[in-house]
């Protein structure tokens, strides 16, 4: 294992002259009894508490216009493995003690994160991948959506946002949402009328699904599970700490052992429980009623899945568009389709849709753009409503050009 650090002393900015030479500079590493530096013709070492390390100190650079900043570039290197928590704990000691002496310090080499980062890599994949399989399996059973038979192009959303089909448009760090994000459902008036017919009364059990429940808790529950509801409740917070590990390793920050035995942690705490549930949703079947429960309400869930969603209906009604565009122009020369609104133009000469459905594929397509450049802008509502107009779009131009479709 190898650190390496640049370290720099301004002391033009310093009341004392702390470290203006090598000397100086060793000096301040060995004020710890423990730390010894070795020095030798043929290779310097540092020692701490007996065990060897091979040390480096490069001649310091200083700046001759000034004559006032000191430049130390030092590597220690450990054998692989050998006295790993002494390593760690010296060049610790090194930069804290740097640091309070008012020096900058940049890490050129970091072995030890090195080393943690490419273990915990593979655990914060499998555990996404795991969630996002889980999370699948839910939306092709409970929302359907067409999610398994949908190839669905790139899409750029928000910018750094890629959505490639199913769940893909969701943060590492939303994806729980929409198994645990608690929500109320809204009991409107012909539901109500129904509850109080049903037995000229309304009892608690009626109402228990408008409780502020999670989609866990209504629908995977299972008396016969291994975890408990307060175990799955614990996922959230889990969740949040992964994802502060996972964003330290995908950003490239210094990890440490202690980084990385808290995500082995956290991740065997969340693993079983979704690979229980995983298995189960085999046998998931849920009423109509409760898929319109879950597809009224992912907008109160997720705005992101809520745009994802969109982004899979625009799709399909571009294609269905497109497919039939072709079929009306077969025997022209037209330009390739694409939803935009010459095509709109374009296809105004065939008396197929209502002037109404002429301004919802135009409006189709201004909330596509907005989504390009800020979804923030756009409203949950707004983005559910168009999601469902343009489905119901879709099916009125198939049933239309039914022997297209044969």
């Amino acid at each position: 294992m190898k650190c390496e650090y640049l370290i720099i002393f301004d002391n033009q900015n310093q009341r004392e002259n702390y470290c203006i030479n090598e000397h100086t500079f060793n000096n301040i590493v060995e004020s710890n009894s423990d730390v010894i530096i070795e020095k030798s013709s043929v290779e310097d070492h540092i020692i701490y508490k007996d065990i060897r390390f091979k040390y480096k100190n490069q001649n310091n650079f200083v700046d001759k216009e000034k004559g006032e900043k000191y430049y130390f570039n030092i590597t220690i290197e450990s054998e692989e493995d050998k006295g790993e928590e002494e390593f760690t704990y010296l060049l610790s000691y090194i930069k804290n003690s740097m640091i309070q002496k008012g020096a900058k310090l940049e890490v050129l080499w970091d072995s030890i994160s090195l080393k943690y980062c490419e273990k915990a890599y593979p655990l914060i994949y499998k555990i996404e991948n795991l969630m996002r399989k889980l999370l699948t399996k839910f939306m092709l059973i409970s929302v359907g959506h067409t999610w398994g038979d949908l190839d669905t192009p790139t899409q750029k959303v928000n910018k750094d946002r890629i959505i490639d089909g199913y769940l893909y448009g969701l943060d590492f760090k939303d994806l729980p949402d929409l198994l645990f994000k608690k929500y109320s459902v809204k009991i409107d008036h012909e539901k109500m009328k129904e509850l109080i017919n049903r037995n000229g009364k309304i009892v608690l059990e009626d109402l228990s699904e408008f409780e502020n429940k999670s989609n866990w808790e209504r629908y995977l529950l299972d008396k016969d599970d291994k975890y408990s509801m307060n175990d799955v409740r614990k996922i959230m917070g889990y969740w949040e700490k992964i994802y502060d590990l996972r964003c330290k390793v995908a950003h490239n920050f210094l990890i440490n052992k202690n980084d990385y035995e808290q995500l082995v942690e956290l991740i065997n705490k969340v693993q079983p429980i979704l690979e229980e549930k995983v298995l189960k949703l085999d046998v998931l079947k849920l009423e109509r009623d409760s898929k319109e429960i879950i597809e009224d309400n992912i907008g109160l869930i997720s705005k992101p899945l809520l745009i994802g969603l969109y982004i899979i209906e625009y799709t399909q009604l571009s294609k269905t568009l497109e497919h039939c565009y072709n079929y009306v122009y077969s025997d022209e020369s037209i330009i390739e389709f694409k939803m935009n609104e010459d095509i709109i133009k374009k296809w105004k000469e065939v008396d197929v849709f209502i002037e109404k459905e002429w301004h919802l594929i135009a409006m189709l397509i201004y909330i596509k753009s907005q989504i390009e450049e800020n979804s923030e802008r756009l409203k949950e509502e707004e983005l559910k409503q168009y999601e469902k107009d343009s489905k119901s779009l879709r099916i009125r131009i198939k049933e239309h050009y039914k022997d297209v479709f044969i």
